[in-house]
């Protein structure tokens, strides 16, 4: 018999639920001004949230977000690759104060940096 592997000794450090409520609240409200793509740690999390900045750096963004991303994600062929519309949609179901986005966007930041040490 083997020795059980110790996953939180060989994974690198981040947290999904951090990550899901972050993009939650760059979806409703465009994007949180300390955080980056290259901070969130699974790809279409990073993908989605690519989608998000591009859609808010146009001079004047004439749809939501949400909407915008999704058509942004389609059109550069990336939607299956961030699990579809339905994927995108889903991060919408983390109800979660506006308050603790601050909190959330400084984990997201840390455990990005101790991945890159």
């Amino acid at each position: 018999m083997t020795d059980p592997i110790d996953w939180p000794a060989i994974l690198p450090p981040f947290d999904e639920t951090v990550e899901r409520a972050l993009l939650s609240e760059a979806l409703l409200f465009g994007p949180v001004n300390t955080i980056e793509s290259k901070h969130f740690f699974l790809d279409a999390h990073r993908c989605i949230y690519d989608a998000i900045q591009s859609v808010h750096a146009q001079p004047h963004p004439q749809e939501r977000p949400l909407v915008g991303a999704v058509r942004w994600l389609r059109r550069a062929g990336m939607l299956a690759r961030v699990g579809g519309s339905v994927a995108v949609l889903e991060l919408l179901e983390l109800p979660d104060p506006l308050e603790y986005v601050i909190d959330r966007a400084g984990w997201c930041v840390e455990y990005w940096r101790r991945r890159v040490v």
